[in-house]
């Protein structure tokens, strides 16, 4: 592994000044490292602390495209049915409807997001939705899931929601009591249910403590792929310190992470190869005029496909590689069509019903100029998303993110507000641990 040494900015994690910093690899973990004149020298660990995974992001970055699609998040009520010791909800009211078309009305540049608290605690939550699709927007509703029965997802369905991010740590209840203080399981699988006859796609939020579910990743991407219909993505990030009782009670290394799913199957050589394709793959839409969201350098990602009873990776299905190159090297679909045929791409026939449906999408969107849909039945988007914290900001990651949050201050990346509405009050409770070593004086 070669040498890992570039510069960027950080923040320090008690003051939250904006510093220079520098990332290094120390003892097989990369660091970010820099000094407050005030609160004085800091080595954390990097949010993506495994070199290989940061080295692979960091050779891809230039691939980038600035015009795709980001969503913005709107907090729409301060109320909730759960209190989670790791939640990063700091509203103080709950704003009139009015109040949230006129923050979208403000972002042209994607979905709209919205979370709280639990949204669906507002009654008026489908008149909502049904304003801003109304507008233009593709919704999107962050939930932990208690309240969708069938008929909420009716509702939900009737107003054209796009998508529910659905809050699910276990399959097994003693953890999620353990996790959330509730019992959850049977009204989270029943909103699963209740959502299989309506258009509603789903992804399910998974945050990860250490010692506590990180045994149950296997679970969950099984429990995804038998629901591959519905759930269109699975989002797996270790629980951050940001949040409202500031707590580092579990974090969780990423390449532990990483360890887990490859007891599925999993390696982290299909993420960065399904990473470095989805990124490709946007950055040549972009040349063709379609706007698709991708993903950042915060996030891995990995295409499973469902075959009968279990799942295999993209790349053991396509040669992933030989696509990549080819749209890394076309600039028409035309050109993109010969450079496939140069290449020889060789598939499994088991992926061909998937390849049929990506290739009609992207011809329908090229012809009649409609959005790009990525939902195909029988694939699943596996993501490994590190949030970025007051200890381990790196802004060079920070300025690809593609979710904003609307603020009194005025729209700033997700992960920013996260850490500068909860870390300020977190501060006090600032103390070594493995997070971070702290030097002063």
């Amino acid at each position: 592994m070669d040498e890992i040494r570039y510069k960027t900015e950080s923040l320090c994690p008690i003051c939250l000044r904006k510093l220079e910093a520098e990332v290094y690899v120390k003892d097989g973990t990369v660091i970010v490292s820099r000094e407050c004149e005030e609160h004085g020298e800091f080595d954390c660990l990097h949010a993506w602390d495994d070199p290989e995974i940061f080295k692979r992001f960091m050779d891809i970055s230039h691939k980038l495209v600035e015009n795709r699609f980001n969503d913005l998040t709107i907090d729409v009520t301060d109320r909730c049915n759960m209190r989670c010791p790791f939640c990063f909800n700091t509203a103080k009211d709950e704003p009139s409807l009015d109040r949230i078309i006129e923050k979208a009305k403000a972002w042209e540049n994607g979905n709209i997001v919205l979370y709280g608290g639990e949204p669906t605690m507002r009654d008026d939550l489908p008149e909502l939705i049904t304003e801003l699709k109304s507008m233009g927007f593709g919704v999107i509703l962050l939930s932990n899931g208690l309240r969708i029965d069938e008929k909420l997802a009716d509702k939900l369905d009737n107003s054209r929601l796009d998508g529910i991010v659905l809050q699910f740590d276990s399959v097994d209840d003693d953890i999620n009591e353990r996790m959330r203080g509730m019992r959850v399981l049977e009204r989270k699988l029943n909103a699963i249910e209740s959502l299989k006859d309506g258009r509603i796609w789903l992804s399910l939020f998974v945050v990860i403590m250490k010692d506590t579910n990180e045994d149950q990743i296997p679970d969950i991407i099984n429990l995804a792929c038998k629901e591959s219909e519905l759930v269109r993505t699975v989002l797996f990030a270790p629980v951050s310190p940001e949040g409202i009782e500031g707590s580092e009670r579990g974090h969780i290394r990423n390449r532990a992470i990483f360890d887990k799913i490859g007891e599925a199957g999993i390696t982290k050589d299909d993420f960065m190869e399904n990473s470095e394709f989805d990124i490709s793959l946007t950055k040549f839409l972009s040349k063709m005029g379609i706007r698709r969201k991708s993903i950042t350098l915060c996030e891995a990602l990995c295409y499973v496909y469902r075959v009968k009873d279990h799942f295999i990776p993209l790349n053991h299905l396509v040669d992933l590689k030989a696509i990549t190159n080819a749209l890394d090297e076309s600039d028409s679909a035309m050109s993109l069509a010969i450079k496939l045929l140069k290449y020889n791409v060789k598939a499994d026939l088991r992926l061909l019903p998937a390849i049929m449906r990506v290739s009609a999408r992207i011809m329908r969107t090229l012809v009649f100029r409609v959005k790009f849909d990525d939902n195909i039945p029988g694939m699943v988007g596996i993501l490994v998303n590190p949030t970025q914290t007051r200890y381990n900001a790196d802004y060079n990651f920070i300025r690809t993110c593609n979710l904003y949050s609307d603020t009194r201050e005025g729209i700033t990346t997700y992960c920013e507000n996260n850490i500068f509405s909860t870390g300020k009050k977190n501060s006090e409770k600032l103390e070594k641990s493995h997070f971070y070593q702290m030097k002063t004086g």
